[in-house]
């Protein structure tokens, strides 16, 4: 089909120019030929019978999209509570005990992909058996959005006169990025934040060291066995809030309530057999 140059239909049918103006062209007719019309084709070099096809063509100047606006920052106070860890079977030490602390590697990465990290650690719970009670709370600063965040968590055995601590269960990390998109998502619109959200983190592997499990009777290398019934589990709570909302509202970081089941001479006065149980260890005890 041929196309004719830019303009109007006149009286002939055919086009006349309606404008040119800086990039701007139209096309003014829609008006279909009904009698044949004869072009020449230049691919067989001969004539051939061809219609018009006539129609509007705005043309407009282009203007560029305006770039997506980086969405407005936000500092977040990240409150992170550690109650206890229970169903401890794996120990390092002897008389199936473990001097347990629990350390924390908050981890995240901000929008021009910094990485910030920061290391922290419980108390110790002396003579740990099954169970180990902390009450202790961390606070953390950051900006949100960000490309990720989370907390990584280690069951560690502390060795007096040692500068290193032994590991007793493989960390388990704790993702926190649907949290932390549900906080800025209620600042941006003005609601009110959901509060401390509960956690268990489930410690399923442990070293292939030498350690003490509850259900053998020995001290030797084991290879590590898949048995939920060694899995330790850790309760905690995460709350995240702008530092507006953390201001108006603080709260204390370290101990917020005393541990439970700690080896004192209150508990000796009070339930010898339980602290019998706890220098004894489980196993010589039953």
């Amino acid at each position: 089909p041929a196309v004719e140059s830019p303009g109007e239909a006149g009286a002939d049918g055919r086009w006349k120019r309606t404008g040119d103006q800086a990039g701007a062209v139209e096309w003014s007719s829609l008006a279909l030929g009904d009698e044949d019309d004869v072009k020449k084709d230049h691919d067989v070099n001969s004539e051939t019978r061809a219609g018009l096809l006539r129609c509007f063509l705005d043309m407009h100047p282009f203007n560029t999209p305006e770039l997506p606006r980086r969405p407005e920052m936000q500092s977040f106070e990240v409150r992170v509570s550690v109650f206890a860890v229970d169903n401890i079977k794996v120990y390092k030490d002897f008389g199936q005990r473990n001097d347990l602390f629990v350390q924390m590697k908050f981890r995240s990465v901000n929008m021009d992909g910094e990485e910030s990290k920061r290391v922290e650690k419980t108390d110790i719970h002396r003579w740990a058996n099954e169970d180990a009670s902390f009450n202790q709370r961390f606070l953390f600063e950051m900006s949100a959005p960000c490309l990720s965040m989370g907390v990584e968590f280690s069951l560690m055995d502390f060795d007096r006169g040692v500068s290193s601590a032994d590991l007793v269960y493989y960390p388990q990390t704790l993702s926190l990025d649907h949290h932390l998109a549900i906080a800025y998502e209620s600042w941006t619109s003005s609601r009110e934040t959901i509060g401390p959200v509960s956690h268990t983190v489930v410690f399923d592997s442990w070293p292939a060291t030498k350690m003490v499990l509850d259900r053998w009777r020995c001290c030797r290398c084991v290879r590590r066995r898949i048995n939920q019934g060694n899995y330790a589990k850790m309760t905690c709570t995460v709350e995240i809030v702008a530092t507006e909302v953390a201001a108006e509202h603080p709260v204390i970081s370290g101990v917020f309530a005393p541990p439970q089941d700690r080896l004192s001479l209150q508990m000796l006065a009070t339930n010898p057999v339980k602290t019998l149980r706890v220098l004894l260890g489980p196993q010589l005890f039953n």
